[in-house]
């Protein structure tokens, strides 16, 4: 058993420094286990260095260079609806709504419902309006429509967050709405 051991490792320290050619011509396995691959011949290690040495791959060439600075358009002006800002607060309000809308839900009061308005009133917004500017381009709609859409995204928002608040003040608030629907 050892002496099989003995043979796999010196196969495979010598697949390892030397060309793989070296060990495909048939010989005894026994010739294998006595190579000596401390001390390759002068002939050896040149064949070896040759076969190690870099070559360049040209990538460096082809990688095309990215920013995390704020977006610029080719004119040199800076892009006047950049999310990036913004995606920190998203993030944030995305996290405060999960404790937020679960207790405004178990536990049916004003305030809970002002939160909720407002929060998801921004949250929506902000997802609506990130759709419109990233999709809507003037580029390829003109210049009136993407300004019409962005003008519609404010004016949902704002009959949005108009109804929640007449839903709260008015209505039996959206907590109390939420749990007659589950009753249901």
């Amino acid at each position: 058993m050892a002496c099989l051991l003995r043979t796999s490792l010196n196969i495979c320290r010598a697949s390892a420094s030397y060309q793989i050619s070296l060990l495909g011509k048939a010989r005894p396995l026994s010739s294998l286990a006595n190579l000596r691959i401390d001390e390759p011949t002068p002939n050896q290690s040149r064949l070896l260095a040759s076969t190690l040495k870099a070559t360049p791959l040209g990538l460096l060439s082809k990688v095309q260079s990215f920013s995390t600075t704020s977006a610029v358009r080719a004119s040199g002006v800076p892009d006047q609806h950049d999310h990036s800002k913004i995606w920190t607060l998203e993030r944030l309000l995305s996290i405060a709504l999960m404790p937020v809308v679960p207790l405004g839900v178990m536990y049916p009061n004003i305030l809970f419902d002002l939160i909720m308005s407002v929060a998801i009133v921004m949250h929506v917004h902000w997802g609506v309006e990130a759709v419109v500017v990233d999709y809507v381009r003037p580029i390829i709609f003109g210049k009136l429509i993407p300004k019409l859409s962005l003008g519609l995204v404010y004016v949902f928002s704002v009959v949005l967050l108009l109804g929640l608040l007449n839903l709260s003040f008015r209505g039996q608030g959206i907590g109390n709405s939420v749990n007659t629907i589950w009753s249901m």
